[in-house]
């Protein structure tokens, strides 16, 4: 047996090493083809000290040149008359704080004009080396550099595209043909879900792990360090600060000093102001006010979420006598979101789909964690952040919370310590993000199978230890709601008046909830009807290089002031194509116990989409309110209709679990891309090396 073991072990080595012998020849070769495309094409040739015409063209600015436009700046070699495969520029910046330039190279090719358009990043060597594939003889290259403040040091025609061995696609293709070997050697598809096995916990441990640590990959290199690769500046970390940024910790230092109000001081003109939460009229009448602040009776506040503030930056403050970054929490609460998100999961296969392969079940994992969104959390990880990712994070946690305790599906084996927990998650997620208190309309659907476990009545509650035990249940869920419920009530009235008012129709913003609502019924039905289309059915570009994929900016019409950032329809993800099958699967026995909860997630992410586009618009970071709720009902189609398929025959159950592999991959892929850019692309304005390093980690021609 022992023998056998250490055989096996050996097999598995062997190939290992087969593939990693593999990866290095394909690396030498068809991973640098360009080079070797370009190896034998001829002698370089200096474009600036040889036998050509060289004209230098800047412009000087002009009336009509915008003041934040930079001025372009031209450079023509001419008399040329020779082939040319490859342009080399060696640019020089005169300002470090230039990470990027586009720059254009347009050539006559004999009869014919091409324009090739392209990037040179400062401090990244392969991007100043650009083939343009000219045919036959060129007559003269015109170099374009849209920024004056670069100047053109070296031009040379014909330098071979370097040789660069990446031993990061070395060892990622290692991995990728190990694991497929692996997996049909092994029959992996083919092993159950068992949550008992702890090989299988480990295995879910890492893909969340990975997942976590995409997420600080993002975050990390989303802010602008003032560091550019052999320049010899100093490498940064600490990001720069702005006030409105800060306003979690405002909100600790107002609490400390026994204040619900901001310690700020508001201008005259904002306090002599008639309608101080109109943009229209601050901008007409040169007020001054803070940005994205709340103003009410003549003070400051703030509408972001007092839950994160009290359970993590108050806490870190006391601890550590200094303030948590908004950076550091909004990934804190991603990290433990993405637990919850796989412990949910978890829940739900084990309740309604346990007998799925575990592959399928890792499979919606993937799914799980990426339809979460919240890579687009850590991308842009400010104060925004940390109030919608906790409120996902006590949202799923709650849920979980909740289908762990009636896992049984009866009233005398529900486990009340997680009944409390999960009350106590779903209603702080009310103070962290008020959307999410739509969340909690879940927790009588999770019940529902355990309040049916109690009828009849009167049998039921016969019995003193059965009215006991109920009663202790009710406690238990109903307690959490009433004092945190009670708390924020006290907290919103405290500040404005009334319970339900967290502070969105005070802004200082651009889209104030009260301007936006008041247009009426009609106004706001239009709305929701964009709302819909818009973050349901938004597609997305598709590019060729990384990260490939490209949120669009939504092309509706809204009414008021509205902000749209670039976005991407949920219903544009191949996984929630399996929602079409709630149709057949609300007649099967199968899926019955768990129609109730796919319909209801269903339902209340289009709810939620809906009401963020009427308060606020169609902005991508507030998908991730919704994202998930659409997700999970997804993934749970999908396991019903691969054990329909099972009960057809091996044929179909071999073709839908290619197919959801298929989509599940898919959806994945959509998402990583988008999750490396967000709304704003931060990573490739501050560090564009990071992702033109990836663009060539991807690239083979």
């Amino acid at each position: 047996m022992v023998g056998q073991h250490n055989k096996k072990w050996q097999t598995v080595l062997i190939i290992i090493l087969i593939a990693y012998l593999s990866a290095v020849l394909l690396e030498a070769t068809v991973f640098n083809l360009r080079h070797w495309t370009t190896r034998f094409i001829g002698p370089s040739v200096n474009a600036l000290g040889g036998s050509f015409a060289v004209t230098r063209h800047a412009p000087e600015r002009d009336i009509f040149t915008s003041p934040w436009e930079p001025i372009i700046q031209e450079l023509t070699i001419s008399n040329i008359n020779q082939p040319i495969r490859t342009v080399f520029v060696r640019p020089q910046f005169d300002d470090l704080d230039i990470k990027m330039i586009n720059i254009s190279i347009r050539y006559h090719d004999e009869s014919s004009i091409f324009t090739h358009n392209t990037q040179i990043i400062n401090g990244y060597m392969p991007s100043y080396y650009i083939p343009i594939g000219a045919m036959g003889t060129v007559d003269n290259v015109t170099i374009i550099i849209n920024d004056a403040r670069v100047a053109i040091q070296e031009v040379f025609f014909n330098t071979p595209l370097p040789w660069i061995f990446q031993w990061v696609r070395v060892l990622l293709l290692t991995f990728a043909v190990s694991l497929v070997w692996l997996w049909k050697k092994f029959g992996f598809s083919k092993i159950p879900f068992n949550p008992q096995l702890e090989w299988q916990r480990w295995v879910d441990a890492g893909v969340v792990a990975v997942f976590v640590c995409l997420m600080l990959f993002v975050m990390f290199f989303s802010f602008d360090f003032g560091f550019i690769p052999g320049q010899d500046n100093e490498f940064e970390w600490e990001p720069p600060r702005y006030d409105s940024h800060a306003i979690n910790s405002m909100m600790v230092d107002a609490l400390l000093m026994g204040q619900l109000h901001l310690d700020m001081e508001a201008h005259e003109s904002l306090l002599n102001a008639t309608q101080p939460h109109s943009i229209a009229y601050r901008g007409a009448n040169w007020i001054h006010s803070p940005w994205d602040f709340v103003f009410f009776n003549g003070r400051f506040y703030s509408y972001f979420g007092i839950t994160p503030v009290v359970l993590l930056f108050l806490p870190y403050y006391l601890m550590r006598g200094e303030h948590l970054s908004n950076t550091s929490a909004a990934l804190i609460l991603c990290a433990i979101g993405s637990i919850g998100i796989y412990l949910l999961w978890k829940e739900l296969v084990k309740k309604y789909l346990k007998d799925i392969p575990y592959t399928m079940y890792l499979a919606g994992l993937a799914a799980a964690l990426f339809g979460s969104n919240l890579m687009t959390m850590a991308v842009r990880a400010r104060h925004y952040e940390a109030a919608v990712a906790g409120g996902l994070m006590l949202s799923v946690w709650g849920l979980y919370f909740i289908l762990r305790a009636v896992y049984d599906d009866s009233y005398d084996k529900i486990e009340t310590r997680f009944l409390f927990w999960g009350g106590l998650c779903l209603a702080l997620a009310v103070g962290s993000r008020p959307t999410m208190i739509l969340s909690s309309l879940l927790v009588p659907v999770l019940l529902w199978p355990v309040m049916r476990s109690c009828l009849p009545l009167k049998k039921v509650f016969g019995c003193a230890k059965a009215r006991v035990t109920i009663g202790l249940n009710i406690l238990a869920l109903a307690i959490p709601y009433i004092v945190i419920g009670g708390l924020l009530a006290w907290y919103n009235f405290a500040r404005f008046g009334s319970i339900v008012e967290f502070g969105a129709t005070y802004q200082l913003t651009q889209e104030n909830v009260a301007v936006v609502t008041h247009t009426g019924a009609l106004g706001n039905l239009r709305r929701a009807f964009d709302g819909v289309f818009t973050f349901l059915f938004t597609s997305f570009t598709l590019r060729p290089h990384f990260p490939f994929v490209f949120a669009n900016h939504s092309h509706v019409v809204f009414t008021g002031y509205m902000s749209r950032t670039p976005t991407i329809g949920t219903f544009m993800l191949p996984v929630t194509w399996f929602l079409l099958a709630m149709l057949h699967l609300r007649k099967r026995a199968a899926a019955s116990k768990a129609i109730h909860i796919i319909v209801s997630m269903f339902a209340l992410g289009v709810l939620i989409a809906i009401l963020s586009t009427v308060l606020i618009g169609p902005m991508s970071r507030y998908s991730v309110d919704f994202f998930w709720l659409l997700i999970f009902p997804s993934l749970l189609c999908m396991g019903f209709v691969y054990k329909e398929a099972c009960q057809m025959g091996d044929v179909a159950a071999r073709f839908i679990r290619r197919l959801s592999f298929t989509a599940v991959g898919v959806t994945c892929f959509i998402l990583l891309g988008w999750g490396m850019v967000g709304e704003n692309n931060h990573i490739w304005y501050h560090n564009p090396v990071v992702i033109r390093f990836l663009s060539d980690l991807f690239t083979i021609f």
